[in-house]
Formats: structure tokens, sequence, C-alpha cells
């Protein structure tokens, strides 16, 4: 009787470790499949095939929302610049939900810490500890918008050899703003360029491209009715903001948002884009 007992007992623990260690699989799976998409950002491959961001050709190639697909394409950015976390994302002891988690207030420097406590806590008591870190880098991330605010700076002057410099500080926004249209205002100039005739480097297809984006502007004016890019090709050159709900209240939590490519905007510039 006892040994039919104990044989129970192990089978059962048997059936418990296996999944556990299968799960362990999936996670440290995950953490290849996460690297595979930071990938996939980095060579902006998904524009290739004609899609406007990694978020939405992700989200067509596995079948998932876009909000999922968001929430992986951030996470796998993140990682890239977290290797303790990483790490134990590979060795299957922590969940993507943990990693998820995470991955919203970690830094180089803080990663090790905020790792020490995830892997003893629930994944809601870790999501409890990020958004009370989150509430104190608040104060943190105003006075960074206010310096960023302050030393905002643009201007062009001439070189002395017949050209002009251009140099500039701008806020992440308007920097993404600017990304966009010179990508859009290149990708017009040389839309016809015949493949025999001598490519310009990227920086050289960039001083083009800002020449026109001037001569738009003064013939569409700033006053009346613009002259944005024309069908599908103009999703292709928006800038997606990602603003978690919190985000919108302003008395409410402090919620997370950033641009495509990770750059975090502060919660106030948010509520007015």
């Amino acid at each position: 009787m006892m040994d039919r007992e104990a044989m129970e007992s192990d089978a059962r623990q048997e059936r418990m470790d296996r999944v556990a260690v299968l799960y362990g699989e999936i996670t440290a799976a995950t953490r290849e499949f996460l690297r595979a998409v930071a990938e996939c950002d980095e060579h902006r491959d998904w524009a290739e095939v004609g899609f406007a961001s990694c978020i939405d050709w992700l989200a067509w190639r596995i079948g998932v929302s876009r909000m999922t697909a968001s929430e992986k394409v951030r996470t796998a950015r993140s990682l890239e610049s977290l290797p303790v976390i990483s790490d134990a994302m590979s060795l299957g002891e922590l969940s993507f939900s943990k990693v998820r988690a995470l991955t919203r207030v970690a830094t180089p420097e803080s990663e090790a810490e905020l790792l020490a406590f995830a892997r003893a806590a629930s994944t809601a008591s870790l999501e409890r500890l990020v958004r009370g870190w989150k509430t104190m880098d608040r104060a943190g991330e105003q006075h960074v918008e206010r310096l960023r605010h302050r030393t905002r700076s643009f201007s062009i002057f001439p070189d002395g050899e017949g050209m002009y410099l251009v140099r500039g500080r701008l806020t992440p926004e308007v920097a993404a703003v600017l990304k966009r249209a010179i990508e859009a205002a290149s990708d017009a100039l040389y839309a016809g360029t015949a493949q025999d005739d001598e490519p310009a480097d990227p920086e050289q297809r960039r001083a083009e491209a800002v020449g026109l984006i001037a001569e738009r502007a003064l013939v569409g004016g700033f006053g009346g009715e613009g002259m944005p890019v024309s069908g599908s090709r103009a999703e292709r050159y928006q800038v997606v903001l990602h603003v978690e709900p919190a985000t919108l209240r302003a008395d409410g939590e402090p919620g997370m948002s950033e641009l495509e490519d990770g750059t975090r905007v502060s919660a106030e510039n948010s509520r007015f884009s």
C-alpha cells in the first residue's frame, strides 16, 4: 500500500516538474524569438516588404493583435540593452510576463536589483513594483522634459567654403517627425532613379530631401490646407506614439509613452499628441 502511494506521489511530482521544465524551454525559445524580432527591426526588413512599422508586420506575420505585437517589439528592443535580464530569460528562469514588466522600467544600472526581486516575486507583485517605480520616476521624467525644452536649438550658418552647416538639438517628438519627413522626401526624390545612375550616399540623399521638404513647406504655406503624401504611402511615414491609457489621465497613475524606436516621451506631451 505504501509503495503504491509512493509511486503515485512520484508520478505526480514528475508530471508537475515536466510542466515547469517545458515552460522553461518555452521561455528560452521566446527569448530567441524576441532576438529575431529585434534583428528584423534593426535591419528594417518590414519596410522592404511594404509595412509601415515592425509592429504592423509582426501582427500580420504571426497572426496577433497590433497591441500584442507592439508589446513584443517593445520588449525585444529593450532586452537588447539589458543583458542580465536577457540572460535570465534565455535560461528559462524568467517568464515573458515578468520580462515584459521589467523592461518597462529597467536600465542597465537597475536591472540586477529589479531581477533579484522578480525572481522571488509573483508576476502580480512585480507589476505593482513596476507601477510604483514608474511613479517615483515621474518627477525625474518631468525634470528631464523641462531640461529638454530649455536646451532645444536649431541653427544654420555658413562654413566659409560656400556651403552651410546645420546643427540642432531637438525633442524626441520633433526629431521623429523630421526623420519621417526626410525619409518620405528622399523616397520621392529617388523613386525614378535608374539603376545605372551613380547612386547618392545616404547623407547626400538626406541633404537633398531637406531641400524638398523646405520647398514643399513654402509652396503649401502654413495657414491653409497642407499637402500630405497621398495613398497608402502616407502611413509609412506616420510617427506612431504608443500611449498607455493611464498616461492620458492627468490625475491617474503615470503610464508609458514611447515612439516607434522606443524613445520615451513625457506624459504631458503624450496628452497633446
